[in-house]
């Protein structure tokens, strides 16, 4: 039950607090994203082809992953011998994996610690193709979380829902807290109003 409710809902509602935290206060791109749902979803309801149709809200979900994915460290155990930066591992050692530090480095990422959603899209200059070693918001290999698709269409769905439904405003500055999942310290203050 432990592992459901950290693998299935904290690690996801956590994820959409940074998305909405990351997306509200750089500037523009609440409003290019809104623009974007507004001219794709209108009316209708959404499903995986109109997800699909919307690379703005794409590019800041996948971003915010980026940027703050929800599991800082993922545990590993060595299953052979290895040699890594010049020291030799032993299989069976234990290693820690973070998605936080690698989503953060210069050399794979340039400019890490912004918030850029453009770098995902292909005609963007930043946009770099983002390797498996890369990019690990739901870990890697054979132990990726097998929830990784359907976390990452409700993070769209919810943002697309929220993008043309109501107008938010973030009240202040959030600060993160992690013990096994990264989530804003005390939530995310924002001020609700409903879009007429």
């Amino acid at each position: 039950m432990i592992s459901l409710i950290v693998a299935g809902y904290e690690t996801t509602s956590a994820a959409q607090a940074w998305t909405l935290y990351a997306s509200l206060r750089a500037p523009g791109v609440w409003e290019r994203a809104r623009e974007e749902v507004d001219t794709v979803l209108v009316d209708s309801e959404i499903g995986a082809e109109l997800l699909d149709q919307l690379p703005s809200v794409d590019a800041i979900v996948q971003e915010s992953l980026r940027l703050h994915p929800p599991v800082v460290v993922l545990p590993r155990v060595l299953a052979e011998d290895a040699e890594f930066g010049g020291d030799r591992l032993r299989a069976g050692s234990r290693l820690a994996i973070s998605p936080y530090v690698t989503h953060r480095m210069p050399e794979v990422w340039p400019g890490p610690e912004r918030f850029r959603p453009g770098r995902w899209d292909p005609q963007e200059s930043l946009h770099r193709p983002a390797a498996p070693s890369a990019f690990l918001p739901f870990g890697g290999g054979r132990h990726r979380c097998v929830g990784a698709p359907f976390a990452t269409a409700e993070l769209k769905t919810i943002l697309a829902e929220l993008l043309r439904s109501v107008d938010l405003r973030l009240l202040t500055d959030v600060a993160p807290a992690s013990i096994i999942v990264m989530r804003p310290r005390r939530g995310l203050p924002v001020a609700v109003r409903r879009r007429t």
